[in-house]
């Protein structure tokens, strides 16, 4: 799962918690479409995750978290408190694995390479991921994650794909 959808996810069903207390709404356009402002895609997102029975990322998932928390959202005091542990409550049911993807691995397979300064690590080592692991990214990244994932045969599904996907 990329940062970007792991993050929809955490502010999904952040969104979901504090709509019973605080009522807190993202600003717009903090979620792309389909789920700004659109509660059942929200809703779906999450359902559709949930039924996935292995959720992998990598350490620089992880990372690349803090920094879309803090571009993204203007979360201070108490309300960033209540938006961690509401997502480290929701990583834990859901029991996501993080996978070490060092980036002199990366380097060592020829085709990804040259990727890692291309694109960075962090997109890098989850197409590597999925190729070992033999699963799927989780993307809203269309026009380079799931670009790249698609054209070195690793297989890949925008947010947008799973949530409209069976409806």
């Amino acid at each position: 799962m990329d940062s970007s959808a792991l993050f929809s996810a955490m502010l999904c069903n952040y969104v979901q918690l504090s709509r019973r207390t605080s009522g807190y709404v993202p600003p717009s356009g903090v979620l792309k479409d389909p789920l700004d402002r659109n509660r059942s895609a929200q809703h779906e997102y999450l359902e559709r995750l949930r039924q996935i029975p292995e959720k992998l990322i990598t350490s620089h998932v992880i990372g690349e978290l803090t920094g879309l928390i803090t571009s993204r959202l203007d979360l201070k005091g108490a309300r960033r408190i209540a938006f961690w542990r509401a997502s480290l409550d929701l990583l834990t049911e859901w029991s996501v694995r993080e996978h070490l993807v060092r980036v002199a691995d990366l380097f060592e397979v020829d085709d990804l390479r040259g990727l890692v300064s291309e694109i960075g690590p962090a997109d890098v080592g989850l197409i590597h991921l999925a190729r070992l692991q033999n699963s799927t990214i989780i993307t809203d990244d269309e026009s380079t994650l799931a670009a790249r994932a698609w054209s070195l045969g690793a297989e890949c599904c925008l947010i947008a794909q799973l949530i409209l996907a069976d409806a």
